[in-house]
């Protein structure tokens, strides 16, 4: 089985059986896993579709935007369904890509973007095109703000414009000026996440498991800015790579006013860490426990 991430037409479960009925293909061989983000990237209308009759989705880069969408497994049967439905390679090709969940991890997949030779500027969607998309979107839990933005040829808003800083760069703390460094944030108050807090002496480092980890949540300016920047002081190197000390990640911050916020993080790399586990997980509050 392959893991598969789509943000299109894909997510609709009727056009993918309809495509699939009239092309002698078994549609079972597409399982949503559950709702993703492809980091870094944006939807764009920038591919003008023949058999649709007008413009169709694709992905592009744009730091510090994340793209909604689905993680699906696919078995082999339904990979090659998929490469003739997106009419790979002239109009789309796969690309290998790591997509983040809101438990803060990361996962391999696939996707398709325009083909170079197929990418133009904005064309208007395809009639009914959009109504295919937001309809798979609503099934599974998919955003559609972005969707009805780009659409439009409008700048998509960020989907997840708040960090949520646990250690080093909460108020006060030694490492708090990177925030403003990064192109200024508000403080939307304190909140917590699931995982467990180990005391590293000087820093701190939050795992996965089921404690939970106290911060704060900010609410960035320019989130391809302040990313850039934090990435630097927590020595990520990109997802896969063995040089990063963190990883960039999404997590489900609670605030204490009840509201919930996905929000970007940074987690130990490591599976494992020799630092204290901090019992309340409050990185301010270490020394009195």
């Amino acid at each position: 089985m392959a893991s598969y991430f789509g943000y299109g037409s894909n997510l609709c479960v009727s056009d993918w059986e309809s495509w699939c009925a009239g092309s002698g293909v078994d549609s079972g061989g597409l399982r949503f896993v559950r709702r993703a983000w492809l980091p870094d990237h944006e939807l764009a209308f920038s591919h003008d579709s023949r058999s649709r009759g007008g413009g169709v989705l694709d992905v592009v880069r744009r730091e510090g935007q994340v793209t909604p969408g689905g993680l699906f497994e696919v078995n082999e049967e339904c990979g090659s369904a998929l490469d003739a439905k997106e009419g790979v390679p002239t109009a789309y090709q796969r690309e290998e890509v790591v997509v983040l969940d809101d438990d803060g991890r990361a996962h391999e997949a696939f996707t398709y973007v325009v083909s170079a030779s197929r990418r133009v500027g904005f064309v208007a969607p395809a009639p009914g095109y959009v109504e295919i998309v937001a309809e798979g979107c609503d099934a599974l839990g998919v955003s559609t703000k972005m969707l009805h933005a780009v659409c439009e040829n409008a700048t998509a808003g960020w989907e997840i414009p708040c960090v949520f800083a646990y250690g080093t760069l909460r108020t006060g703390e030694s490492n708090h000026g990177w925030i403003e460094r990064g192109g200024g944030a508000e403080l939307l108050g304190l909140g917590s996440v699931r995982g467990v807090l180990h005391d590293c002496g000087a820093w701190p480092a939050m795992l996965h498991g089921e404690g939970r980890v106290v911060g704060e949540l900010w609410r960035a300016e320019s989130p391809g800015v302040l990313l850039r920047t934090l990435d630097t002081l927590e020595g990520f190197a990109g997802w896969g790579d063995s040089r990063s000390l963190f990883l960039r990640g999404l997590a489900q911050v609670e605030m204490e006013s009840g509201e919930a916020v996905l929000a970007w993080t940074y987690r130990y790399s490591a599976s494992r860490c020799e630092g204290v586990v901090i019992p309340g997980g409050d990185w301010i509050l270490r020394a009195r426990e």
